[in-house]
């Protein structure tokens, strides 16, 4: 079973399915293996959806995006 969660405040409503999805899609965007990943921390700015990221690989290197990505 895979649980449905959401993230609901005043007018914003976003799936976390559909938040990861649009991350993964920016890191092979950027040719960024999804299997280099070590860790990967998600910052969402529920006011406007704003979406930020920063993802570490294995060999200690730091990706994040400079422009909000958006659900």
């Amino acid at each position: 079973m895979v649980p449905n969660i959401q993230i609901q405040t005043n007018s914003f409503v976003a799936n976390v399915q559909d938040i990861k999805k649009i991350i993964k899609l920016h890191l092979k965007a950027s040719d960024i293996t999804l299997k280099s990943i070590d860790s990967l921390e998600i910052y969402i700015l529920p006011e406007d959806g704003s979406l930020y990221y920063v993802a570490t690989t294995t060999d200690h290197r730091i990706f994040k995006n400079e422009q909000p990505l958006f659900v």
